[in-house]
C-alpha cells in the first residue's frame, strides 16, 4: 500500500493545550475530501470530529483556513490542524435554553430560534446553544444526524431569529437534508436595511462564503458555495 499522508513534523502541544499536526497529502488518489484526509492523516481523529474542527476554523490548507469539510484536496497539499485539549472535546451537554416549539410530531420539530441564540456548539459556545437546549427537552435527537449538531438540517445566524426544522429521527434527517440539498425547500427572510437597492426586486446570483475580513459573517467570495437569492422590497 502506498503511503498517502506524510507528516511534515511530529505533532506538538502548546502551553494552551492545543495540539498542532501537519502533513502532506500525496495520493495514490488524485483527490480527496478534506475531512477524509484529516481522519486518515491524524491519529485518533474521527471523520465527524474532523468535520467539527474544519467548521470551527481550526484547519488550514496550504496556509489558508478552510471551513468546508467537503473541500477537495489535491496531491501535494499541506494540511495543518489544531486540536483543543481533552477538556474542550467533552460530549455535548443538555442545558435549559429559551426557545419556542411551534410544531412537533414523532418525526420532526419546528422551533422559533430567538435572536442571540447560537444554533450549535463552537468556539466560545459549548453549552449555551439551541442544540444544548434541544438535548435538554428532546434527548432522543442525540443519535440523529451529525454528532456535533444532532438533529440540525439547516441553520440561521446567531443574530437572526426565525423558524428552524429539526429532525427527531434519522430517516427524517436524511429526507430533510436531501430536500434542502436538492433545493426543494424554499426559505424566506425578512430584513430591515439601511438605504435600499437600485430596483424593488431582483436576483443575486453569486457564490457565498466566510468573509475573509470577518469570519463571523458571510460574503460574496470567489471560491464560495453557489447561491441564488431573490429579493423584493416591501413598502
Amino acid at each position: 500500500m502506498v503511503q498517502s499522508h506524510r507528516p511534515l513534523q511530529p505533532p506538538r502541544r502548546g502551553i494552551d493545550g492545543v495540539t498542532t499536526s501537519q502533513f502532506r497529502f500525496e495520493g495514490p488518489q488524485k483527490k480527496r475530501r478534506l475531512d477524509v484526509c484529516l481522519a486518515e492523516g491524524v491519529e485518533d481523529l474521527s471523520r465527524s470530529a474532523a468535520q467539527r474542527l474544519v467548521r470551527a476554523g481550526a484547519v488550514s490548507v496550504n496556509g489558508e483556513i478552510e471551513t468546508r469539510p467537503a473541500h477537495t484536496i489535491l496531491p501535494g497539499a499541506e494540511i495543518q490542524v489544531e486540536r483543543p485539549g481533552p477538556e474542550d472535546e467533552s460530549e455535548l451537554i443538555a442545558t435549559n435554553q429559551s426557545f419556542t416549539v411551534i410544531y412537533e410530531d414523532e418525526h420532526l420539530l419546528v422551533v422559533d430560534k430567538p435572536i442571540g441564540l447560537t444554533v450549535h456548539p463552537g468556539p466560545g459556545h459549548n453549552s449555551d446553544t439551541l442544540v444544548n437546549g434541544l438535548l435538554f427537552d428532546f434527548p432522543e435527537i442525540r443519535e440523529v444526524g451529525e454528532p456535533e449538531r444532532p438533529g440540525i438540517v439547516h441553520r440561521i445566524d446567531r443574530d437572526t431569529s426565525g423558524l428552524m426544522v429539526v429532525a427527531r429521527m434519522q430517516a427524517a434527517y436524511e429526507l430533510l437534508s436531501e430536500m434542502i440539498r436538492e433545493r426543494q425547500v424554499r426559505r424566506v427572510y425578512t430584513a430591515l436595511v439601511r438605504g435600499g437597492p437600485e430596483t424593488d426586486e431582483g436576483l443575486i446570483d453569486a457564490p457565498l462564503g466566510r468573509d475573509p475580513r470577518n469570519r463571523q459573517r458571510q460574503a460574496i467570495v470567489e471560491d464560495g458555495r453557489k447561491a441564488r437569492t431573490r429579493f423584493r422590497v416591501q413598502p
